[in-house]
């Protein structure tokens, strides 16, 4: 999820009136349900260094990567209980993606047509109909697994009313059990902080749109250095999430727009007195736009 913001925004903040600051609203965002159809593009890029120094061997590594994908997705079924769909179809229309290096990484799901479906913790996929190749599966298994079964983004709206300009806490306990699936990572939860603001609130065509800040600060205690390994983090090492979202806030009308900001900056001892420092951002916009079913 990522993406800036552009004139026509700044258009409408000046061409649509504001609603009044004491007004007060309960946020509701668009349910999506199965049957729906989006167009969905995500473009980001990331940065960061890798410093390392373990005996004489010393490491300080750049790090840039980009992503830019559009693919049209429908909600096969969904169960009203559900967190997320649990069979989908996607029609992959661009896949441009540069690993850590900037090199070019190619893909291998341009131009075809994947139905994911979820049983208890296992995806399976079939790519146009047949079973995927092992490029693939490790493709779609890079994309779909340890998604999270137990939040979505309803579970990020406070549980009462707001007015513009309003923070509120979010629930400490779901997130946490949600990135509980970041293999290798520690989380110190009374460190962690979790909050969401109403930015903004106006009226277009009848229906409530507006901006909402999502802010996540994970306090990390260890840090994965490959498959079950990891070293203590210092103190102070954290990831943080900033997630910019434009959407309809009274649950009418799907679509949405989120630019995403995320930062990690992780410091820990290695053995034979060695250091580790990381720091990494990654920028982005992911926009979600409602097709309608031929």
């Amino acid at each position: 999820m990522f993406r800036p913001l552009r004139s026509a925004l700044l258009m409408l903040v000046v061409t649509v009136p504001v609603l009044a600051a004491d007004d007060a609203y309960t946020l509701k965002l668009y349910k999506d349900k199965e049957g729906d159809v989006v167009k969905v593009t995500k473009v980001s890029k990331s940065d960061g260094t890798v410093m390392a120094v373990v005996g004489p061997e010393k490491v300080n590594e750049k790090q840039k990567g980009s992503e830019d994908v559009a693919y049209t997705e429908e909600f096969l079924t969904w169960p009203a209980d559900a967190k997320r769909a649990t069979k989908l179809k996607r029609v992959y229309e661009k896949v441009d993606k540069t690993n850590d290096k900037g090199d070019e990484v190619q893909s291998a799901l341009v131009g075809k047509t994947v139905v994911v479906e979820r049983e208890k913790d296992k995806n399976t996929y079939t790519v146009d109909g047949k079973p995927p190749t092992a490029e693939q599966q490790k493709e779609l298994d890079a994309e779909f697994a340890g998604k999270s079964d137990t939040m979505n983004k309803h579970d990020l709206m406070p549980d009462k009313a707001i007015k513009v300009g309003d923070t509120w806490t979010i629930d400490k306990k779901k997130v946490l059990a949600a990135m509980g699936e970041m293999k290798g990572f520690g989380l110190d939860a009374e460190k962690s902080k979790f909050t969401g603001k109403l930015v903004k609130a106006a009226k277009k065509d009848g229906v409530l749109q507006g901006t909402i800040e999502i802010s996540l600060k994970f306090a990390l205690t260890d840090f994965p250095l490959g498959e079950n390994m990891a070293v203590p983090a210092e103190a102070g090492s954290e990831m943080t999430i900033l997630a910019v979202i434009e959407c309809c806030l009274d649950g009418t009308t799907a679509g949405e727009k989120v630019n995403l900001t995320m930062k990690m900056a992780v410091k820990a001892k290695l053995p034979m007195d060695g250091s580790l420092e990381v720091n990494t951002t990654n920028t982005g916009t992911e926009t979600e736009v409602p097709v309608k079913k031929k």
